[in-house]
């Protein structure tokens, strides 16, 4: 998807995808690739920060879900 987007190519609905500070983009939100890795950092960043608290499970993903997707 990257490429496609640097190249100019055409994309599966192109308009909703953007690269952004080199980062793939979706509907305006930060696309995650198949890595479970770095999806448990994200979750852990939103769990586990100091000023957000700890909402609970669904809230936590409802926190992720608008800047990721």
């Amino acid at each position: 998807m990257r490429d496609a987007l640097e190249t100019g190519a055409t994309v599966m609905n192109d308009e909703d995808y953007m690269l952004e500070d080199g980062l793939v983009c979706y509907r305006r939100r930060v696309w995650i690739p198949e890595d479970n890795g770095l999806k448990v950092k994200i979750a852990r960043s939103y769990h586990d920060h100091k000023v957000a608290g700890h909402f609970g499970r669904e809230k936590t993903l409802e926190l992720i879900k608008r800047n990721y997707y």
